[in-house]
This record gives structure tokens, C-alpha cells and sequence, in this order.
């Protein structure tokens, strides 16, 4: 936690990037678009392909973002690889478009979850109400 508060403090402000509201609403539109491009593509492109072509437009996009902080930040990755391929791991890749939708309105639950067993953040009455309210 103390290396997070470190980097909050040290990094610069980078105008749109660094408006959470904007970011979390940019993550739901992204995520809607991917499961309607998954639903209109099925019995079109076959699914390995479509899984490629998702996952390498993902990283070509993000790469310019996230290539200097990788690189800064790869000790602390490097030193909890574990958690993170625990968090990759209980994610999804395999699901049909119902069953992303119902894995994406189930994410605040995740994070609750996470919160809980990695940070030790209890849930307490007004996180779930703020939830419920989005």
C-alpha cells in the first residue's frame, strides 16, 4: 500500500488520464462494445481468431501508455507475480456474450472481494449502496 501512496504522490498529472470518472465510464463503453462485437461476429470469425485479433488490438493500443510505467514499476511487479497471475487467472476469456455481461455486472462484487483478501478493506454500508447506484 505504501509504494501505491508513493506513486500517487510522485507521478505527474496527465489531464484526461487522470480523471477516474472519465476512465471508469471509458471502461463500461469498452466493455459493451466488446460484447457486441463478440455477439454480431459469432458463427463469422472463428473464435481463436477473434480472441487474437482482440487481445492483439488491446496491446497495441495500450503498449504506448503502459511501456514507461512497466518498466519503472517492474521490480514491484516482478515481486508479486503470484498475485497477479492469481488475478489473471480468475478472470474469463472463454465466455459467451450473456456470460460476459453477467461477469461484467458482477465486477464490483470482484473488487469488493479483492479489496477484502488482498488489502484487508472491510465492505462496510456505503460502498455497496454507492454501487448499486451506478
Amino acid at each position: 500500500m505504501a509504494e501505491a501512496d508513493a506513486y500517487s504522490r510522485g507521478r505527474k498529472h496527465w489531464g484526461l488520464l487522470d480523471q477516474p470518472y472519465l476512465l471508469l465510464s471509458l471502461t463500461s463503453l469498452f466493455w459493451a462494445i466488446n460484447t457486441i462485437v463478440g455477439r454480431l461476429s459469432a458463427g463469422h470469425i472463428p473464435p481463436l481468431t477473434l480472441a487474437c485479433l482482440r487481445w492483439g488490438g488491446a496491446f497495441v493500443i495500450l503498449l504506448p501508455f503502459a511501456a514507461l510505467p512497466l518498466a519503472r514499476d517492474w521490480p514491484t511487479i516482478r515481486k508479486h507475480i503470484g498475485t497477479l497471475a492469481l488475478l489473471a487467472f480468475s478472470g474469463f476469456s472463454a465466455y459467451n456474450a450473456i456470460n460476459g455481461l453477467l461477469m461484467q455486472s458482477s465486477a464490483p462484487l470482484f473488487v469488493a472481494l479483492w479489496s477484502f483478501l488482498l488489502l484487508g478493506e472491510r465492505l462496510t454500508l456505503r460502498r455497496p449502496a454507492a454501487s448499486a447506484s451506478r
